[in-house]
């Protein structure tokens, strides 16, 4: 039996944030264990409940006003142990994915790809594994480029389905 994943899902959507939860409700081992509609009660989730992954839009508002929830995700991931960042994103820029990964984000996920392709990251993250959804792939692909893992002990391995 596998163990019990810990995810905080996190999106200013509702209707965002019910879907996913739908979703990974599925997904046995996988329990949703928060919520959060903006950055601040990311932040303060992330502070007062464990967890393994978060999965999170960076399109938020944040205390600011401004819609960014980058920073919060930085502050996260800036002192292990920490949860894994798996992003769910409508942004397809591929310096602004980049600079994700370069964050040490486990996997990108955008939200037009495959309802498939969310379980798959998590699972892909679980595992050490980055991944990149099939149109993040596309993104870096029609520029050329191709992201680096963030060190050298970071094994990068694109999962499709």
């Amino acid at each position: 039996m596998k163990p019990i994943t810990r995810v905080i899902v996190a999106d200013d959507h509702s209707c965002v944030r019910l879907g996913v939860r739908h979703l990974l409700e599925a997904v046995p081992s996988l329990s949703i264990v928060g919520e959060a509609s903006d950055a601040q009660t990311l932040a303060e989730l992330v502070d007062t409940c464990p967890c393994d992954i978060v999965v999170s839009d960076i399109g938020m508002p944040d205390i600011d006003g401004l819609r960014n929830a980058t920073p919060v995700l930085r502050r996260v991931l800036r002192h292990p142990p920490h949860p894994r960042v798996v992003v769910l994103t409508m942004i397809c820029h591929p310096p602004t994915l980049s600079g994700l990964l370069h964050l040490g984000v486990s996997a990108i996920v955008d939200k037009r790809d495959t309802v498939d392709a969310l379980p798959d990251a998590i699972a892909a993250a679980v595992e050490g594994h980055r991944y990149l959804s099939a149109s993040v792939q596309s993104a870096f692909e029609e520029t050329g480029s191709f992201p680096l893992p963030r060190t050298q002990n970071t094994r990068t391995r694109l999962w499709e389905r």
